[in-house]
């Protein structure tokens, strides 16, 4: 549990430009392959994060 954290709505994962998407929310890595999240707006192809944060504290 994360402090002030409720709960998630929805978890998305998939790769990038896949023929076949696969299983949602789970992703095999292949014994060659190197997990990438840059979060770089310019270059979304190497992995991206997207929060929609709603609530808060009143």
């Amino acid at each position: 549990m994360i402090e002030g954290v409720d709960h998630v709505i929805a978890v998305a994962v998939k790769r990038w430009n896949e023929a076949t998407p696969g299983t949602p929310g789970v992703i095999e890595v292949r014994s060659n392959e190197i997990i990438q999240v840059r979060n770089d707006p310019d270059h979304r192809e190497k992995g991206f994060i997207d929060f929609t944060v709603k609530g808060g504290r009143q």
